[in-house]
């Protein structure tokens, strides 16, 4: 089995619930404010990846478990849900199933934390916290240490790659196990948006009303595909679905790092004059929030 270099931050599944009938999209870079290649159309294998964003260097040695067992095995389960949501009749309820919708907000959760926007974050909450802190101990059952060699112990792996790497499976489950109570508060909701819309991802695809907050403890809205949104809130949104996949890809846009993807190469102006519109996009987030609380 060979080894992958190209690590999807966006696994290629998800980005092809974005693409045009070809299954491509353009790309559109936030730093020059144009397209790429003047929009060539580009298939999703194409970006949203780091080389080796998941593989773990130890003594001198690279280890690919986090990308070939844990990731693709994510993204296999992952792609079942969000395929068959997809495909879905509304009217049916998407043929959803009892764990369904949980099993779509830990991928969110995992989403959020393999990106490698993260890396600074996590880089913070270790150095910010003992080992014990974030949840962990070396049994030093079998092989005895005093408390000076056991602490350095425990923060030479606190600050090894191995641990540093694997904090993308850490992350989703403390985000999980701490919000199970304040969680209990929200509801899981899917909304269809007409077909006729142009389809816009970001390379930051979930989106918060505070980029600042725990993302397990907080509203969000995560988009399936170009005509699908998967919505974490109090209540159901009462939104005109236009004005709402509207609001959603101006958000998008802006709170991309890199790149947006999108099939149509008017569709960004048209986002930024509905962003004037608005003042700017912050107005537009406290409309989208307002709705969901």
């Amino acid at each position: 089995m060979s080894t992958p270099k190209k690590h999807h931050y966006l696994p290629e599944f998800y980005l092809n619930g974005f693409t045009n009938e070809f299954g491509k999209f353009m790309i559109y870079k936030l730093e020059k404010a144009n397209f790429v290649k003047n929009g060539k159309e580009f298939y999703p294998s194409s970006y949203f990846f780091e080389r080796d964003l998941n593989t773990i260097k130890y003594k001198r040695k690279s280890f690919y478990f986090l990308e070939k067992q844990f990731f693709s095995s994510l993204d296999e389960q992952a792609y079942k849900v969000i395929d068959k949501l997809r495909s879905s009749d509304s009217s049916q309820n998407f043929n959803v199933e009892e764990l369904d919708l949980p099993f779509l907000n830990f991928f969110v959760l995992f989403m959020f934390w393999r990106s490698p926007q993260r890396v600074n974050q996590i880089d913070l909450i270790i150095k910010q916290n003992t080992f014990r802190d974030l949840g962990f101990m070396i049994d030093d059952s079998k092989l005895p240490m005093d408390k000076v060699e056991l602490k350095n112990k425990e923060e030479e792996f606190k600050n090894s790659d191995v641990f540093n790497k694997s904090f993308k499976l850490i992350g989703p489950y403390q985000n999980l196990i701490k919000g199970l109570e304040r969680n209990s508060k929200f509801n899981y909701h899917l909304i269809r948006i007409p077909k006729e819309f142009p389809s816009l991802i970001s390379d930051e695809p979930i989106i918060r009303e505070n980029n600042d907050s725990e993302i397990g403890f907080v509203e969000y809205v995560f988009p399936i595909s170009g005509d699908l949104l998967f919505i974490k809130s109090k209540k159901y949104p009462e939104i005109n679905p236009i004005r709402l996949k509207l609001w959603v890809d101006a958000i998008l846009y802006k709170q991309a790092i890199s790149y947006v993807t999108c099939t149509n190469s008017d569709y960004i102006q048209h986002l930024d004059n509905l962003i004037l519109e608005y003042g700017n996009v912050d107005n537009i987030k406290i409309k989208l929030f307002e709705a969901l609380k």
